[in-house]
């Protein structure tokens, strides 16, 4: 009878541990993977960044010619100011706006919440005041109209 009462308890809190390993757990994990994906936005962006503002200094001009995103991702790869050109959020990869003077990849739509959620975790990493707020990337909710250069993150 004692056998079957510890038992018992034992399938009792080994099942209350699995549900709160799957609770807590769950929304651990799915944290950490939201701030990781905000700190790669993060370093991705300010690589291109970097190689962007490198390339300008030693050659005197626009990568790409200044036209295009993609030329200009090509450019620095080939002239090994990049090693290879980062993936970026999702499957929208990086782009260099010109006219608005912007290095960005759309994280998601607005309506999603869990884009969302990885660009405010993106403005709390870098210690932006507002950090709940996120802007599209054509900058037309944004104060101006456009992004300013240190915006981590971006909606559509």
């Amino acid at each position: 009878m004692t056998n079957l009462i510890l038992v018992t308890l034992g399938v009792l809190l080994a099942s209350g541990a699995a549900v709160m390993v799957t609770f807590y757990g769950g929304t651990a994990f799915t944290d950490t993977r939201r701030n990781g994906e905000a700190s790669k936005i993060i370093v991705e962006g300010s690589q291109i960044a970097s190689a962007f503002d490198a390339f300008v200094q030693r050659e005197r001009r626009l990568p790409g010619g200044g036209s295009s995103s993609e030329d200009a991702l090509d450019e620095l790869l080939a002239e090994d100011y990049l090693s290879e050109i980062p993936n970026g959020a999702g499957q929208s990869g990086w782009k260099i706006d010109y006219s608005a003077g912007m290095i960005y990849s759309v994280v998601g739509s607005a309506s999603d919440e869990e884009s969302m959620k990885i660009c405010r975790s993106a403005r709390a990493q870098i210690g932006l005041s507002n950090r709940d707020t996120v802007y599209r990337c054509d900058g037309s909710d944004y104060p101006g109209g456009s992004l300013p250069d240190r915006e981590p993150c971006c909606i559509h």
